[in-house]
């Protein structure tokens, strides 16, 4: 959906397909619209799988963070809101999500907890400024240079997230900076991160744009995450790492 000047919105979300282990149940959400300010204004928010009440957390962490930035609020607000508000009613779940604001100037603010992420692409490159932090023990480790940068898609346990949309203390990652009129900006629950790299990321932006990007990313994740047999994943130009399924899927019966 394109609004005025500001930008192009596309996104689809889905429950991850027969090799989910959601059996139907879409925690992933998103949200987009014109704020009072006349900012465009969006996010995506992932129900923490772990949780016994994801489902509830992700549509009451949507919920929050929606009301808050249409009213006009910035993103830490929004998230603020969002945190107590999972906290008051979400029964012990929880969620991770991202949130962007992009204004009349296209002055970009964003902010995200745990895996779920935004990434700005400027010149066919990353912008740094415009790319929030995954927020996981094993990210922590690569920035810390005690893992390889593949470790991201590749170590154990790297779906252990160490902030959360349900608990004010833990960190948020922020971004402000100077949009420009061909930056493109995607955000993603890890259904995209975790099995898509960066640099897929970059060549497909190359070939795609707008809604026919976000079918391309759609399509690449869900055929991963739902494939039975190892894949590659390419990390870099001269970069292939093997990875094996996420899930094992149920063996079908047949009477």
């Amino acid at each position: 959906m394109q609004y005025a000047n500001l930008a192009t919105v596309a996104g689809t979300t889905t429950y991850g397909g027969p090799g989910s282990k959601y059996k139907s149940i879409n925690e992933d959400s998103f949200f987009f619209g014109i704020s009072v300010n006349k900012s465009l204004v969006t996010g995506v928010v992932d129900g923490a799988g772990g949780s016994s009440f994801g489902y509830l957390a992700g549509k009451l962490a949507n919920d929050a963070l929606a009301t808050k930035l249409f009213e006009g609020k910035n993103v830490l607000a929004a998230f603020a809101a969002a945190d107590e508000y999972v906290i008051l009613n979400g029964k012990g779940g929880y969620a991770t999500g991202v949130a962007v604001e992009v204004d009349e100037h296209l002055l970009v603010q964003m902010a995200a907890k745990g895996d779920t992420r935004a990434m700005t692409i400027r010149e066919g490159q990353p912008l740094k400024e415009g790319t929030t932090v995954i927020q996981s023990e094993v990210a922590r480790k690569i920035e810390l240079g005690e893992l390889p940068p593949h470790a991201i898609h590749t170590a154990k346990g790297r779906n252990i997230i160490y902030s959360i949309i349900g608990n004010h203390n833990m960190p948020i990652s922020t971004n402000v900076f100077q949009g420009e009129t061909q930056d493109v900006i995607v955000l993603a629950s890890d259904g995209l991160w975790d099995v898509v790299s960066d640099f897929e990321i970059l060549k497909m932006a190359q070939n795609y744009q707008g809604s026919a990007l976000q079918r391309a990313l759609y399509e690449l994740a869900y055929e991963r995450n739902n494939s039975t047999d190892e894949f590659a994943i390419q990390f870099a130009a001269n970069e292939i790492h093997v990875i094996k399924p996420l899930f094992v899927h149920p063996t079908k019966c047949h009477g």
